[in-house]
């Protein structure tokens, strides 16, 4: 018999050709051959990240968009609703980052200032 096997999250369903058999959900680690779906190691969300201040990455180190740069937060701010400025802020870290080399935190407290005002 012939059958084919179609995937639905971590289950697959293995469904035969003849009609007579009913589909049925195996687990996709249990398939023969399987590849697992992560290949890095496991990461776990209960573990947080504490920053720690150094001599050039803390509050006190300043940080300003250029004048060119600053066009184009507005440029940025300007696609999304004042009620959702907050959705700006992956767009403004790559511009705080494309302009520093990096992300201070000094940069990501200017534009958690400019997302919030």
């Amino acid at each position: 018999r012939s059958f084919f096997v179609v995937m639905f999250g971590r289950f697959a369903v293995r469904a035969s050709s003849s009609l007579l058999r009913q589909p049925r959900l195996i687990p996709v680690a249990a398939r023969v051959g399987a590849a697992p779906f992560h290949s890095s190691a496991v990461r776990f969300a209960d573990v947080t990240y504490q920053h720690t201040d150094t001599v050039d990455n803390n509050a006190d180190v300043p940080f300003d968009f250029t004048a060119e740069n600053y066009e184009k937060v507005h440029t940025i701010l300007a696609k999304y609703p004042k009620a959702f400025k907050q959705s700006a802020i992956m767009p403004l870290l790559d511009l705080a980052q494309r302009q520093a080399g990096w992300v201070s935190l000094s940069a990501m407290d200017k534009i958690a200032h400019i997302c919030d005002t």
